[in-house]
């Protein structure tokens, strides 16, 4: 696959911290090499192309992120911790069709401990990304 890396984040709410993106970029990448995902550095050499998009604060709707990523998972807010939403997809390189796609919603900000939010975030992208088939 290639991939830049880099999620794409609307943050309206200014939730999100460089520190717990660069966290969420790197659970993505760990979880798909685990999956014998090998990343390429160019589109010529991929075969799949992959885009994340991370959204949060007022941003954080269904409808933008059916927009950006094609998929959309249900957002639940209350006053104990505040949500993500993040998309992945993959396109076909040669056709730019969209060959698979999921979303799950992360908790970004609660009464949890830093340790426990991050493994909370590695669930649900774990439990995201076990629809994806493995790499041949």
């Amino acid at each position: 696959i290639v991939w830049n890396g880099v999620l794409d984040v609307t943050d309206s709410g200014h939730l999100l911290t460089a520190e717990r993106v660069q966290q969420i970029t790197g659970m993505i990448s760990t979880e798909l090499k685990a999956r014998n995902y090998q990343f390429a550095a160019t589109a010529t050499t991929a075969r799949f192309m992959m885009k994340a998009v991370l959204l949060a604060g007022t941003d954080a709707n269904k409808i933008e992120l059916e927009t950006l990523s094609g998929v959309a998972p249900e957002l639940h807010e209350n006053s104990v911790s505040q949500t993500a939403a993040l998309g992945i997809y993959f396109t076909d390189t040669d056709t730019g069709q969209v060959v698979w796609k999921s979303a799950t919603e992360i908790s970004i900000g609660s009464a949890l401990s830093q340790e426990e939010q991050s493994d909370g975030i590695r669930r649900a992208i774990s439990q995201m990304l076990s629809g994806l088939p493995f790499a041949q």
